[in-house]
């Protein structure tokens, strides 16, 4: 069998290079998306292991709002006795207050960089899984203290500094008008062309608060429980307890949200099924795309291999023979175009992400896509030419 197809591929060659190019098309782009998609998902995920976002933490963030919203308008409603006082909750095994500014310049000598600044407290280490490479991490004299001290990432060193040289330890930097001290450098979390959790600066919350910026509240809090199955009840309970404090009244809506890993987890899979609709209208279209190029070459085929066909048919072959070779060739065509378009786009994609930053993500999904895709295609396309080709009339065809 497969050395008729050949022979049938070879006598045919531009009708069947036709053929693989409208499949290798549709699949080229089918399978970029789906790499790329996929990409983008762990990149999302990878990037919520580093905050140290697990199933046991609560997030709490001031203002009204969906998830990830950006707000229209700022508050200063939540506090750090708010912190405090949930801290005393029996199911609480950590509480981390923080504060930040996003994109604030840092300077060193001349060299200057604009940094992601955060006030935070010495738990913030732990809870957000921030371990030290060189020096410490703030503790609790540097907060009562007020200390003009910080902790960098390896993004700053690296801008400030201009020095492959983690160990910064003890040298001074600027933020506004003030000096800090650099007690410790964290291990690099990892960073992407998207998000850079290396680029950021601690400092005391105190020192944030009181002396930076004089402020009275904070952004936000981490709470990390000791049971994480009955996490919906402990997020009820927070809500009471800041609903109580803010004195807000019945009907009036949170000024803050709170966010567990099931709501981002959420998040994501909405976003990724908004992808998943888009690469279902794709793998229609390029389904009927692909079929009609198919069905029509495969026509022409027939229509030009009528003689071979007649012969075959007086030789003793059956229609169900004809029906069975030409399925075969359509499939084969289009496995191969299948398979070719998912080298190439995986080929292109790698190159892309080593030039660009891309992210992508290859797995076992397109190639299973890329086979059914083929088999699917070459079957249900190619069984008009088959049908037709069996009903040929071998005494026609060979006396005409």
């Amino acid at each position: 069998m497969l050395k008729e197809i050949f022979k049938s591929f070879s006598l045919n060659k531009s009708l069947t290079f036709l053929m693989i190019i409208g499949v290798f098309i549709s699949t080229f782009g089918l399978s970029s998306i789906i790499i790329i998609s996929n990409g983008t998902k762990n990149e999302i995920i990878n990037v919520l292991k580093n905050f140290g976002f697990g199933y046991d933490s609560i997030l709490i963030l001031a203002g009204p709002g969906k998830l990830f919203a950006h707000q229209r308008y700022k508050t200063t409603t939540l506090k750090l006795s708010d912190a405090f006082e949930i801290a005393r909750a029996d199911f609480v095994k950590g509480v981390s207050p923080f504060s930040r500014k996003f994109s604030i310049r840092a300077n060193y000598r001349d060299s200057y960089y604009n940094v992601d600044l955060f006030g935070a407290y010495p738990q913030f280490s732990t809870l957000h899984n921030y371990p030290i490479m060189y020096g410490r991490f703030l503790n609790l004299k540097d907060i009562k203290t007020k200390a003009k001290v910080c902790v960098i990432g390896k993004t700053t060193v690296t801008n400030l500094f201009k020095t492959k040289n983690m160990n910064q330890v003890g040298k001074f930097i600027r933020i506004k008008n003030l000096y800090f001290k650099i007690i410790g450098v964290y291990k690099p979390k990892g960073s992407s062309k998207r998000f850079d959790i290396d680029r950021r600066v601690f400092i005391p919350l105190s020192t944030y608060n009181d002396i930076l910026f004089h402020y009275d509240y904070i952004l936000g809090m981490k709470v990390v429980v000791n049971n994480t199955k009955n996490i919906e009840k402990y997020v009820s309970y927070i809500e009471k307890i800041l609903r109580k404090r803010h004195n807000l009244k019945k009907g009036e809506i949170d000024d803050f949200r709170i966010i567990t890993s099931k709501d981002i987890i959420n998040f994501v899979n909405r976003s990724t099924d908004q992808l998943s609709k888009l690469l279902i209208g794709i793998s229609i279209i390029s389904f009927i795309v692909s079929g009609l190029t198919i069905l029509n070459i495969m026509l022409t085929t027939v229509f030009r291999r009528m003689k071979e066909i007649g012969i075959r048919r007086a030789c003793g072959a059956t229609r169900g023979n004809i029906i069975k070779q030409f399925l075969m060739e359509s499939i084969f065509t289009s496995l191969f175009g299948a398979f070719l378009g998912l080298i190439t786009s995986i080929i292109t994609l790698n190159i892309l992400s080593k030039k660009f930053q891309m992210k992508i993500l290859i797995t076992f999904e397109p190639f299973l896509v890329t086979i059914i895709f083929g088999i699917v295609v070459g079957m249900i396309f190619g069984f008009i030419p088959a049908f037709k080709a069996s009903k040929v009339d071998p005494v026609k065809v060979i006396n005409a």
